[in-house]
């Protein structure tokens, strides 16, 4: 009895692998999914017969190729999952009687080899996360209403593209996640606008070049090191592509010519330059330009009656972006502008934008007071503002949006309070009546002081022409001094005491005026050398007298000309100081 009950449970275990218990070759289910489709007899109004279609779900279960393996109702198995189970090859012999199968999921295993597959009716097959490390070419020639084929998550190196060449039906090919070098098929597909998935590889070229047909309609090559892209033909029908985190720079030749292009990303590609690459693309709604170095944003960019939706430009290295460049982006809805140098934006986006609906601005170099009056203006308009909730702490903002102290040292952190637009108008009020007083002030002082200039030019002016009498008085008499002293030295006769008294007093007279000359004391010793240069002092006299007065009389004109501008432009120079 005792070694009986010891031998019981070896047997058992021996029949149990990975929690399955296999009996007469029988795999069991570890789940059993209905699925009843009922066909009604409508002249009697009730069910006549039922179609039930099964779901099969196998875990932690060791296949072997050395054994045959049965699943109950196996011609109703509809789906069908192997899922964290040890596998080297595609159970075959499973398989064969699953007429009804319409999907195969094969799920994180020890899957290293997948021969051609011969399921007449499957449409979906999924050999994901296991460790698959090539694809043949006939792998799924058989599979004629194949649509979808995910091979992602495994390690492979070297597959045959031709495999899924002749499946008209294909909608679907998912490589992500392997390690391919190079997408570069040689035969012509058959299927039309279908995607394919190659992201997540090592990737650096994808060349369509040598095929004449390929219909595609999205391509999803993220995460690569793509620096060249050869589309062929497939600019005629590409209608997505997604090429974000790879090495394009601003190689760029064959993607702008996708002109049926309606989704492009471009993301993380250091693309500094588009030039005019979108301006051909009226069908683009959606794009992605972000992580990239583009300095400016500019009109000729893209086409001026574009239908983009979506425009992605953060985290780029724009300084403006003008409102002569967003008038043409008239049916955009989300314009994401974070992460760039951005000092100063258009006041009202809602204005040249009528259909935006979400701005993210976060991360920028706004000042906070140009700051608050574009975000007051964004929501009074009910425009959404995206903000990167990634803000350092401690960090000046408003509502989330980092901003900078302008010039008048204006530190706003909440757009939202009441007390900061009084504390704003008040100071903009105040600010105002000061420079009214300031220029009450001024204008007072300017009557005042015309007034006082008046007076002052009336006294100058009495003064200037009392002076000038009494010089042209004394210069009369100094005239007439010199034309008897000339005559009398023509006719040999000397000058009597009262001459010589008068001649004396017109040199003492008004000395600021008349250069101080010593008198002559005896003009009759003189000899006739004498005579003739008196008479050159005298000519002299004469001249510098002249010079004199004709200094005066220009001091004068000049004098009164600046005091008459200074009575017109004083009150001018003064307002365009206030």
């Amino acid at each position: 009895m005792w070694s009986l009950s010891i031998l019981l449970p070896v047997l058992l275990l021996n029949d149990f692998t990975f929690g399955q218990n296999i009996r007469n070759k029988n795999v069991h289910c570890d789940e059993w999914n209905e699925n009843t489709e009922k066909y009604y007899d409508y002249h009697y109004g009730y069910s006549r017969r039922f179609n039930t279609k099964y779901e099969c779900v196998i875990r932690n279960y060791k296949f072997t190729n050395d054994r045959e393996y049965y699943i109950d109702k196996s011609q109703n198995v509809e789906n069908l999952k192997i899922v964290d189970s040890f596998l080297e090859n595609l159970p075959m012999t499973l398989m064969i009687h699953l007429t009804s199968l319409n999907k195969l999921i094969v799920r994180n295993t020890t899957l290293s080899n997948v021969d051609e597959i011969n399921f007449g009716n499957v449409t979906e097959l999924e050999f994901s996360s296991s460790k698959i490390v090539s694809i043949k070419k006939n792998t799924f020639s058989k599979c004629k209403y194949l649509q979808s084929v995910n091979l992602s998550k495994n390690s492979i190196k070297d597959i045959n593209f031709n495999a899924f060449a002749d499946i008209k039906s294909l909608k679907t090919v998912d490589l992500s996640h392997n390690q391919l070098t190079i997408f570069n098929p040689d035969q012509n597909f058959q299927a039309k606008n279908f995607s394919i998935i190659l992201s997540f590889n090592k990737l650096s070229i994808i060349n369509l070049k040598n095929i004449s047909e390929f219909n595609c309609g999205k391509i999803h090559a993220e995460n690569n090191e793509i620096s060249e892209v050869s589309l062929g033909n497939a600019i005629l029908t590409l209608e997505t592509l997604n090429l974000n985190n790879n090495k394009l720079g601003n190689n760029l030749q064959d993607i702008c010519k996708c002109t049926n292009l309606y989704r492009l990303s471009l993301k993380s590609n250091d693309i500094d330059n588009i030039g005019s690459c979108f301006s051909l693309m009226k069908s683009l709604k959606w794009i992605d330009l972000s992580e990239n170095k583009m300095f400016f944003l500019d009109h000729d960019n893209f086409h001026t009656n574009n239908e983009i939706e979506y425009l992605n430009l953060s985290f780029n290295r724009l300084e403006t972006v003008d409102e002569y460049t967003l008038s043409i982006f008239r049916k955009l809805k989300h314009l994401y502008l974070q992460g760039n140098l951005i000092t100063n934006f258009y006041e009202n986006p809602k204005f040249l934008l009528p259909q935006l609906k979400v701005i993210g601005l976060s991360h920028n170099k706004f000042k906070c007071s140009n700051l608050f009056l574009l975000l007051t203006k964004c929501k009074s308009v009910s425009l959404t503002i995206y903000v990167d909730k990634t803000l350092p702490i401690n960090t000046t903002n408003i509502d989330g949006v980092a901003c900078y102290r302008n010039n008048e040292r204006e530190l706003l952190e909440q757009s939202n309070s009441t007390n900061f637009l009084s504390d704003k108008a008040e100071a903009k009020i105040s600010f105002l009546l000061q420079k009214i007083n300031t220029l009450e002030n001024n204008v007072n002082k300017m009557t005042l002081k015309n007034k006082q200039e008046d007076q002052e030019q009336k006294l100058f002016n009495l003064d200037v022409n009392h002076r000038f009498e009494e010089i042209t008085k004394m210069l009369n008499k100094k005239l007439d001094f010199f034309e008897n002293t000339i005559k009398n030295s023509s006719y040999g006769k000397s000058a009597n005491k009262n001459d010589k008294r008068a001649l004396t007093d017109a040199w003492n007279t008004e000395n600021n005026f008349i250069p101080n000359i010593k008198p002559i004391e005896n003009a009759s010793s003189s000899s006739s050398s004498s005579n003739t240069l008196m008479l050159m002092i005298v000519i002299l006299l004469i001249v510098m007298v002249s010079i004199n007065l004709f200094i005066v009389l220009r001091k004068y004109d000049a004098l009164c000309f600046y005091r008459r501008r200074a009575n017109i432009e004083t009150p001018l120079s003064n307002l365009s100081t206030i």
